[in-house]
């Protein structure tokens, strides 16, 4: 894994990554529409150049496709039609992603891992100062926990720990190599992270195992103690907690940990009357007609069940049989196998591959380059595959634009440029006086989404 950073920043995987990172991770729906039409061209010019499409025979190839195109099929019966449909423009990068490295081969691949601690560090480095700015700190911190270029502490922690990872496993030791994981822990430490935490405690001991070069790891563990050392003096000294020392308050008992556990337990009852999913959105409209408890969430901070109720059962047991795949392969490299075992346990109780960054890594550990089927592109093909994609990144784009709209605050843009965008109908709805006016609104959302209570 020594590689120089011109041969790093040569590979397309790890520029993907780079900039992902810093745009909010590729989180909101219309950055991630903007991902796909550049993922797009990549794929287009590499389809030009070789003359061929490379698919690994996996079924982690299965499972991307299965969920990349669940999002478009469960749009026919999915809840809020609007945000079905956005459903499937965020999430087919991943499959675009995927058709790229496996085209671009496992070295090229792996090559991309290298970048990761160091754009971790980067944004930590960045973020840690604007975040005391007064105009600027709500863009990169949550109340007071540092949330990095993700603008969420606890997946920006994520980030971090898998950059850990990867430095702590890298065979060369060096003073860069040092600084850089101090960084990476001061950050995971600043954003408060309590899951995140006891994630990261458990990659400690992981990296203590697995990792060959001792000098490195007894280094990484060390640093741990010292900074955990350091937060229970400030706490003791202070008298009381703070972003930095926020996992002295870990306890099984939390309201954070119960309500999330609640969550769960509402979700699960609701998956197995609906084996096929609800769409995009479709449990935050829902969830109000099954909760037990007083809550309104996006989503149920649990991944394996929002695949599930997004795009139904088949495709969560199918992500769930990849990890298992994944972590008995005797082809994935250990390092990788922490990786995966790391996001798992962490989107079990939080939302991390909502951030497409976080998929693309996921999808980079899976990666095995091997078993590949070579299809041979003609002249009609690459036609019919460039159109094909074209349409998609128009639609990405038209869809996108109206989510980017709302999410900037500008509701009335965003339904001038689709009226079926419901998140911005029911500002409408909320803020308007004009009783004519508003019952058409209504009708409008309720053709689009039965389940918006305000509509009726």
């Amino acid at each position: 894994m020594t590689i120089s950073l011109k041969e790093k920043l040569n590979s397309k995987t790890a520029l993907i990554i780079i900039i992902g990172a810093f745009c909010v991770g590729l989180f909101n729906e219309g950055v991630c529409a903007i991902a796909g039409v550049i993922l797009s061209i990549f794929l287009i010019i590499k389809l030009f150049r070789s003359n061929r499409i490379i698919i690994e025979k996996s079924i982690d190839s299965v499972t991307v496709f299965a969920v990349s195109f669940g999002f478009l099929i469960v749009s026919l019966w999915g809840y809020d039609k609007f945000n079905s449909i956005l459903g499937f423009i965020k999430f087919f990068p991943l499959l675009l992603f995927w058709l790229i490295i496996c085209n671009d081969g496992k070295e090229r691949c792996d090559k991309a891992f290298c970048v990761i601690p160091y754009t971790g560090a980067v944004m930590t480095l960045i973020s840690l100062p604007l975040s005391f700015i007064s105009s600027l700190k709500e863009y990169f911190s949550v109340k007071g926990r540092l949330s990095g270029f993700f603008q969420y502490p606890s997946t920006f922690a994520l980030f971090l720990i898998i950059g850990i990872i990867i430095i702590a496993c890298d065979g060369k030791y060096n003073a860069v190599k040092i600084a850089v994981a101090t960084i990476l822990m001061l950050g995971i430490f600043l954003s408060g992270s309590r899951s995140s935490f006891v994630v990261f405690a458990l990659c400690v001991i992981g990296i203590v195992v697995i990792s060959e070069n001792k000098k490195l790891k007894l280094t990484v563990l060390s640093i741990f103690i010292i900074l955990v050392a350091v937060a229970v003096i400030i706490h003791f000294a202070a008298g009381k907690s703070s972003p930095f020392t926020r996992f002295l308050s870990i306890s099984a008992s939390s309201a954070t940990l119960k309500g999330r556990l609640l969550y769960m337990k509402d979700a699960i009852k609701y998956i197995i009357k609906h084996p096929f999913g609800i769409g995009y959105m479709g449990y935050y409209f829902a969830q109000g007609s099954f909760q037990t408890g007083l809550y309104a969430n996006t989503y149920v901070h649990n991944e394996l069940l929002q695949i599930m109720l997004d795009v139904g059962w088949l495709p969560g047991l199918a992500v769930t049989v990849c990890v298992v795949k994944a972590l008995f392969s005797r082809r994935i490299l250990p390092y990788k196998k922490l990786i995966i075992l790391a996001v798992f346990l962490h989107s079990m109780l939080d939302f991390d591959l909502q951030y497409l960054v976080i998929g693309f890594i996921a999808l980079m550990c899976l990666y095995e380059g091997e078993n590949n089927i070579e299809f041979k592109a003609n002249s009609a093909s690459k036609v019919l595959l460039s159109a094909t994609l074209a349409v998609i990144s128009v639609l990405g784009l038209y869809l996108g634009a109206s989510s980017l709209m709302y999410q900037f605050g500008k509701s009335d843009l965003a339904v001038k440029i689709s009226k079926y965008n419901t998140m911005a109908q029911l500002d409408f709805l909320r803020d308007g006086d004009d009783i004519e006016k508003l019952n058409g609104i209504a009708d409008t959302v309720i053709k689009n989404n039965k389940y918006v209570s305000n509509a009726y």
